[in-house]
């Protein structure tokens, strides 16, 4: 394993790696994002334009439909959004669970480690092993933390990466995947370009290595894992496969997280956070074809498979697992879909063959219908119908 010598912060370092799955089991990621964790004696919340009620979540209480105990909205609830999470975990019974940022919301925890425990509590106890990558949340003031000090969220309990000395490192999960994980910034406190050139430098530079050479010619796959998307997402050259993209009214940004843009090509009025500065992250995926899909978060009312006609990777959103009023701007815009997360399988091939990778979205319902689908190797099938997709997914016969 390549191991970058005492990397910077900001850095690329490569970790050791994980085992698989025994006896040739597929490796399971499911993908929780924007969390938005507050602390749990909060009972109201105000935010850019209205303030809303928080309610205490009483285990029993059904988490669908998603509707409040006045039957006119959402009932918000960070024991809700826990209470999702635990179904999800025995749902899916996935192999890692990936927290792709704003899992807490700076604004509204005063203590992070004591919020980061309580999230973890439900992997722990069933021995799950998980990631994380930082949101533009995690941080925020009037949170006294820095950004640098949420490093030590890797040595909890139960951290697939104990050894990370920053928010960008690699590694691989048995033989046939590897992971990547960087940090968008985006905060209040932090640069609004995205994914460091530096880092990007990097990440070409290990891929450049004879080791990372030598995996991508026999077969080995990657996914990279990061919040906030990259400019590509918002590119009309991107094609839905699968998925929504949602309406969001990107002419009003007053209040809304991040930055957003209107995403041209897509439904009116729709829009997505993305960086100030394109530090070509996605193109150099595209030119050393060892990423097989970039899973973001970030825009909650987003859940789309992306595709553009070149060699980069897919392009993905999370589905928002959040009942704290973030998810949905405090009522003011309704999510299309209910809240769940991203499960991501990747079937390990025998022999020198690539593994086979599917993704779809599960909620408290279980995989959502029509929302699966094959990371295909080759250009033609990715951008194929609907139909010759339809097609292509296993078990569709």
């Amino acid at each position: 394993m390549t191991v970058l010598a005492e990397p910077a912060r900001g850095a690329l370092e490569a970790l050791p790696a994980l085992p698989a799955p025994p006896d040739g089991r597929p490796i399971r990621i499911l993908q929780i994002t924007d969390m938005h964790f507050f602390d749990m004696h909060h009972a109201s919340f105000a935010g850019a334009r209205n303030t809303v009620a928080i309610e205490q979540f009483v285990a029993g209480d059904e988490l669908t439909p998603e509707v409040g105990r006045d039957g006119r909205g959402c009932s918000y609830s960070t024991g809700r959004g826990l209470a999702l999470l635990e179904r999800l975990l025995d749902s899916t019974q996935p192999t890692l669970v990936v927290m792709t940022g704003d899992m807490i919301d700076g604004r509204m925890v005063s203590d992070w480690r004591s919020a980061m425990a309580t999230i973890l509590a439900p992997m722990q106890k069933r021995g799950i092993p998980w990631c994380f990558t930082m949101g533009n949340h995690d941080d925020d003031p009037p949170g006294a933390w820095s950004r640098d000090e949420l490093i030590e969220i890797f040595r909890m309990k139960g951290c697939a990466t104990p050894t990370a000395t920053s928010f960008n490192h690699t590694f691989l999960v048995g033989s046939k995947l590897r992971l990547f994980f960087f940090d968008s910034h985006g905060g209040v406190n932090t640069s609004q370009d995205g994914v460091t050139r530096e880092a990007v430098a990097e990440y070409e530079a290990l891929s450049a290595t004879r080791e990372l050479r030598a995996e991508r010619d026999a077969g080995v796959r990657g996914l990279a894992f990061f919040h906030i998307p990259l400019a590509e997402f918002a590119d009309p050259a991107s094609r839905v496969l699968v998925g929504r993209i949602s309406e969001m009214d990107a002419a009003r940004p007053e209040g809304f997280s991040g930055r957003m843009v209107a995403c041209p090509g897509y439904k009116e009025h729709s829009a997505t956070g993305r960086p100030l500065v394109n530090t070509g992250l996605y193109h150099a995926m595209a030119r050393q074809r060892n990423v097989s899909g970039c899973f973001v978060g970030h825009d909650h009312y987003h859940d789309a498979v992306l595709k553009r006609a070149d060699a980069g990777p897919y392009l993905a959103w999370g589905r928002v697992t959040s009942f704290t009023p973030p998810a949905d701007f405090e009522g003011l815009m309704p999510l299309p879909f209910k809240r769940g997360a991203r499960a991501i399988e990747v079937q390990q091939q025998a022999g020198a063959g690539p593994a086979e990778i599917c993704t779809w979205v599960e909620t408290v319902d279980g995989e959502e219908p029509e929302s699966r689908i094959r990371l295909a190797l080759d250009d033609a099938v990715a951008l194929a119908s609907p139909e010759e997709r339809h097609a292509a997914r296993p078990g569709s016969g």
